[in-house]
C-alpha cells in the first residue's frame, strides 16, 4: 500500500512549550509528532467551524434587517389603508 506524501515542517518552540507537549503526548500515549499533528488538524477544523458560524450569524443578521424593513413597509401600508377607510373620510365622501 502506498503512503500519502508527507512534508516535514520545522518549528521553533521554547523549552517550556516543548515540555508541555512532551507531557501531553506521554499522557495520551502518543508521540509528540502525532500530538502536534492532531492539535494542528483540530485547530484548523475549529477555525473552519468558527468561520462557518460567523457566516451564519451574518446571514441571520441580514435576514433580520430585511424582515424589519418589510415589517416597516407593511405597517406603512396598514396606516394608508386605515386612513383611506377612516370614518372622517367616509363622512367627507358622503357630504358631497
Amino acid at each position: 500500500m502506498r503512503r500519502k506524501p508527507i512534508r516535514q515542517i520545522n518549528l521553533r518552540i521554547n523549552d517550556e512549550l516543548r515540555r508541555k507537549l512532551e507531557t501531553a503526548a506521554k499522557d495520551r500515549r502518543i508521540s509528540i509528532n502525532q500530538l502536534m499533528r492532531q492539535l494542528l488538524e483540530d485547530g484548523v477544523e475549529d477555525e473552519n467551524k468558527a468561520q462557518s458560524v460567523e457566516d451564519r450569524v451574518r446571514k441571520l443578521e441580514d435576514d433580520v434587517y430585511r424582515l424589519e424593513k418589510l415589517h416597516d413597509r407593511v405597517r406603512n401600508l396598514e396606516d394608508c389603508v386605515f386612513i383611506f377607510k377612516s370614518p372622517v373620510r367616509d363622512q367627507e365622501g358622503g357630504n358631497t
